[in-house]
């Protein structure tokens, strides 16, 4: 997360941290409600004593007060959360006045049913479990402990049981020593009790080998309770070491949840260090009772652990030797036991290093969620992908581990990836087949939360990389018939032999020209939709005020939940807009059953008319969970409190409350020709009129005005063309479409664009000046570079697309209007060679606060905020997205505006108009510059 960039410095500075709070109108309700505390602040320091803060009288105290404001209010974000809260209170207030609350809270204080809920609460638990494992072992290991301290005092204090008999039963064991031994018992009492009682086997968790132990080294303490003298009976508590390597070996005690490698070693360093201690005690105790001359005593612990190390370890000095028969037999004992444990756990550690470092090993996946990715990882950016993917998690979602299942071993630079301490615990990298059923047992597959096959981009032949992922889903399906199955296609025709084997498929390419061609006709809806379907969570501050309203909206993600009760009955507008009054989220739409169709009808704003019913499902667009979670928790009673309390619940509609003002800020605070978005209503279609493809190929397009120029390297852009001309677009949106491509399309090709009006094909090289010319880039409202990638992994993949976008924009040198240029890359790490890079220009000045927002990545590069690139890598969290969020897909391709057949269907059963994701121009009101001031900055303008 980037450091704090608010707060301190000189006025420059200052005012640099106004322009937040300057952009947002200060009478609008978030504001007013979430400064009310200062404003307080404000008049009490405006009324008091005229010792400031700093030694500047009031002047300075005023000041400071600003700086406080200012540093709690450096992200939208902020505004947010005060606003959310106070409107929390308000509902939640009920007309209670604060001293009935502060009796509410007394009488809470002294309610045992309180503390008795969330004791029971607890215990029920995973929490417990773990916790009482802990407790367990640290008990285990004092009582070790313990009895070292024990062993040390006897050597010294042999005289205090002189004259009991017989010997070898008693100990001169102090008073303390002995209260702490029955404390220990009583916890171990109470943990069996406990674990007992909540066991799902009673039988099973309460007679086992601990409790032998128990019985052996603990219970005694209590029972010699009722003996004089009874804390001087010698109790074996010594023992309690060979149970400490079963506790730690326990799955939910997720201390081993290590690799393979790491797993082994502990275990044995643990069974050696078991061994050498219970051989130390064991030998100590013989030889200081059993030996007839009493030399015994002389033993120290020290000489005790010398014997067992050169006894253990075959070399045998024989300075120090048994003189009991007894002493002698535990000897034998100490030898054989170690022979027989220790090289077989080192033999399974050096073939887990073996397997592991050539790719194998297994999967330890104890209790932790994890999810299993198959495919072709043979880059870092792949694996990083799928990282960011399933390892950023948001508030409130469980830990979840991931286990990549690769085809080749990993290189140097993955595995010094890996190995980072942020991905070692919980990244397992493993290379196998998934149609080997033994590699499958290996990544423990049949447990997983879910399965992903990922297709290589890269493959030679992308038919032959689907038809062997769909062989991957059959014997996983087969193998695993229970666990979720999600593929990623190369085409979009394989998923006709998926459907009856895995869960959900998405085929990237589709969405890819999906939404290039969503964000052709509506500028920067790629950057909108993409932000909606990754993980981020709005940064605490910014180093440009641009980044803080556009980081405000990127941390909105789509949400499914069912409709709160309270709702039921009420228009959808109506329950819109109180949403987004008391809750500052946005219902975006409603998944209904159709139960006449028997199927899930997926609807954008369904209309004034429309009256939500309890079955329905809402789509949220929110910030994190944490906001879905607080709209399902609204009572009735919050409910109605709020709409009595607020008029403004009358559900009258108008603008929203947070909205921008004019105001002495560079324009940079909101991305290069950014809209606002809203899902509207509307219907319209055209008539086609097809061509011969002699008629589509032309020699030139020079004089066209408007239209849009497509720089490809193949014809594989069918989808892109159909959202260009979608039937529910109107006359504005429509625009010529002419392909510069080094050759014709073929008759088969030409097939597919026969069926659209207006698309022409010019044959030249795209990076030829004159061939640009003959395609009418002068006049042409967009230029679309797709499909030029190499189709390789390598770092240069993308070369042709950088250069070529370069080069259009030297081909415009000011004071020309530069062009409109929407880029498709293969790798994302490739953003920050397209413009407006600035980098030369602004690399001193903007040195300090680049730092700010390292690690935020392409998301934050302003040619991605612009909406002007577009990678297929950005659509992989879609896939990884359907275990969360089943419906993510299905209302993907709706903001993109398709819509098939059924749901046209189930649109006219139902009565709904449909809606469709637009734009419209930025209003004055949200403006917030002089032109003069932003043209020198960042060199934005050049996307206009």
């Amino acid at each position: 997360m980037a450091g704090p960039v608010v707060g301190g410095g000189n006025e420059g500075e200052r005012r640099q941290r106004l322009r937040l709070l300057q952009s947002l109108d200060p009478s609008s309700e978030e504001v007013v409600e979430a400064t009310g505390a200062l404003n307080r602040m404000f008049r009490f320091l405006r009324f008091a004593p005229g010792a400031g803060w700093g030694g500047k009288g009031m002047g300075g105290a005023l000041v400071a007060a600003e700086d406080l404001a200012l540093r709690n209010m450096k992200s939208y974000g902020v505004i947010r959360s005060s606003y959310k809260l106070q409107r929390q209170s308000k509902r939640q207030n009920n007309g209670k006045e604060a001293s009935s609350q502060f009796l509410h809270f007394l009488k809470l204080l002294v309610d045992i049913r309180f503390y008795y809920n969330i004791a029971i609460e607890f215990l029920k638990s995973t929490s417990r479990v773990v916790i009482f494992m802990i407790l367990d072992l640290v008990a285990d290991l004092l009582f070790c402990t313990l009895y070292l301290y024990e062993l040390q005092w006897n050597v010294s204090f042999k005289s205090e049981i002189q004259g009991k008999s017989p010997q070898f039963l008693w100990t001169p064991r102090r008073l303390p020593t002995f209260s702490i031994g029955v404390a220990l018992t009583a916890f171990n009492i109470i943990s069996r009790v406990l674990k007992t009682a909540f066991s799902d086997n009673k039988l099973k968790a309460f007679f086992n080998f601990s409790l032998l132990i128990d019985a052996i080294t603990s219970y005694p303490f209590l029972i010699v309770l009722s003996i004089q003298d009874g804390h001087q009976i010698y109790i074996p508590y010594f023992l309690r070491s060979l149970i400490i390597v079963s506790r730690l070996m326990r799955p939910g005690l997720k201390i081993l949840s290590f690799d393979a490698i790491t797993e082994k070693l502990f275990l044995v360093i643990a069974t050696i260090l078991s061994i050498i201690y219970t051989g130390l005690c064991s030998f100590q105790y013989i030889e200081y009772n059993f030996r007839e001359d009493g030399s015994g005593a002389d033993l120290t612990l020290m000489d005790c652990f010398y014997f067992i190390v050169v006894t253990l370890s075959t070399v045998g000095y024989g300075d120090i030797t048994t003189k009991t028969v007894p002493g002698q037999f535990l000897v034998i004992i100490i030898i054989l036991v170690a022979l027989s444990t220790i090289p077989g756990l080192i033999g399974s550690l050096v073939d887990a290093f073996t397997v592991q470092k050539s790719g194998g090993g297994y999967f330890a996946r104890g209790t932790s969620s994890f999810v299993v990715v198959v495919g072709h990882f043979d880059t870092v950016a792949k694996i990083v992908d799928v990282m960011e993917s399933f390892l950023d998690q948001e508030e409130g979602e469980l830990p979840l581990k991931l286990v990549l299942m690769a085809r080749a071993p990993a290189s140097p630079a993955i595995k010094g990836l890996l190995n980072q301490s942020l991905y070692k615990e919980r990244v397992t990298y493993l290379v196998g087949q998934a149609m080997d059923v033994q590699d499958l047992k290996r990544a423990r597959i049949q447990y997983a939360s879910a399965t992903y096959i990922i297709a290589d981009r890269s493959a030679n032949s992308p038919r032959k990389e689907d038809e062997r992922n769909t062989l991957r889903a059959w014997a996983i399906d087969e193998f695993a018939p229970l666990t979720p199955l999600f593929v990623s296609n190369l085409l979009q025709e394989s998923e006709a032999y998926q459907e009856q084997t895995v869960t959900a498929f998405v085929c990237v390419e589709e969405l890819k020209q999906l939404i290039i061609g969503h964000t052709t006709l509506f500028n920067g809806s790629s950057t909108f939709l993409i932000n909606l379907v990754h993980k981020h969570s709005p940064f605490d501050s910014y180093p440009e005020v641009w980044q803080a309203q556009y980081g405000d909206g990127a941390g909105n993600e789509i949400y499914l939940s069912q409709l709160n009760a309270v709702f039921a009955g009420h228009r959808y507008v109506d329950v819109a807009w109180y949403i987004f009054k008391e809750f500052q989220t946005i219902l975006a739409g409603i998944k209904v059953f159709v139960k006449e169709m028997n199927a899930h009808h997926h609807i954008l704003n369904p209309g004034q008319a429309y009256i939500l019913q309890r079955t329905d499902m809402c789509i949220f667009i929110a910030q994190s969970p944490k906001e879905i979670r607080e709209i399902n928790s609204l009572t009735f009673d919050e409910f109605n409190t709020s709409l009595e309390r607020d008029a403004s619940h009358s559900f009258v509609f108008a603008a929203s409350s947070l909205r921008r003002r004019k105001a002495q800020i560079d324009r940079s605070v909101l991305p290069a020709n950014a809209n606002l978005f809203r899902v509207i209503n509307k219907e319209g279609r055209y008539k086609t009129q097809p061509v011969t493809l002699v008629e589509a190929v032309v020699k030139s397009r020079a004089n066209l005005i408007g239209h849009i120029v497509v720089c490809t390297g193949n014809y594989h852009v069918f989808k892109f063309v159909c959202t260009l001309r979608a039937a529910q677009l109107t006359e504005e949106d429509f625009r010529p479409i002419v392909f510069l491509c080094v050759r014709a399309p073929s008759e088969e090709e030409f097939h597919y664009f026969s069926v659209f009006p207006a698309i022409y094909f010019v044959v030249g090289d795209p990076m030829n000046k004159r061939d640009l010319h003959r395609a009418g880039i002068e006049g042409a409202h967009k230029v679309i570079i797709m499909n030029m990638s190499s189709g390789t992994a390598d770092d240069f993949a993308d070369g042709t697309s950088i250069m070529l976008s370069h080069l259009i924009y030297a081909m415009f040198p000011p004071p020309q209007p530069k062009k409109c240029v929407i880029i498709e890359l293969s790798k994302r790490a490739h953003i920050n060679f397209l413009r407006p890079s600035a980098k030369r220009r602004t690399r001193r000045s903007q040195h300090r606060k680049a730092s700010a927002v390292q690690g935020l990545d392409y998301m934050y590069a302003p040619v991605f905020a612009a909406g002007r690139v577009v990678a297929a890598t950005m659509l992989d969290c879609i896939l990884f997205g359907l275990l969360s969020n089943s419906s993510i897909l299905d209302i993907f391709k709706l903001f993109c505006g398709v819509r098939i057949s059924r749901d046209v269907e189930m649109d006219k059963f139902l009565g709904i108009t449909p809606a469709y994701l637009n734009q419209i121009d930025v209003p004055d009101a949200f403006v917030v510059s002089a032109v003069d001031q932003w043209k020198a900055k960042f060199a934005v303008t050049s996307w206009r």
